[in-house]
């Protein structure tokens, strides 16, 4: 296995950790804001959020680059790596003019930058390997 092939699978890894550190983070936020506001958290609700707006996109990139990578199947994993792509830096865009709205650039903020440029980093890397071949 090359370093391109390592690295995209490490990108995509890393990706989907990344995913789960963001709803865990996203979850605390909103606890203390539910506790601040003396409301009832939500927790399940917040769970299915954070699921599909975060985990589902990073799982899809990190399941995309080993498909292509280690199990040399082109097609199908660059399709599913670029569609968890797209669905990250679509959710980022969301999140840069919301946090624009609201003046807020804190940690979740930074995250969410930092999301879909792994997964932008990992799908650039599947071309490479791609023109490697």
């Amino acid at each position: 296995m090359s370093l391109l092939r390592k690295l995209e699978i490490g990108f995509g890894a890393a990706t989907a950790v990344l995913a789960g550190g963001v709803t865990i983070v996203a979850l605390r936020m909103h606890y203390e804001i539910t506790v601040r506001l003396q409301e009832e958290f939500p927790l399940l609700e917040d769970l299915l959020l954070g699921t599909v707006r975060f985990m589902l996109p990073g799982l899809l990139v990190a399941l995309g680059s080993y498909i292509h990578a280690a199990k040399d199947s082109a097609g199908v994993g660059r399709a599913v790596l670029i569609l968890g792509t797209v669905v990250l830096s679509v959710m980022f865009v969301v999140n840069v003019f919301l946090s624009l709205a609201f003046r807020q650039a804190d940690l979740l903020f930074w995250l969410n930058v930092l999301l879909p440029l792994l997964a932008i980093a990992t799908s650039v890397i599947s071309l490479l390997v791609r023109s490697e071949r």
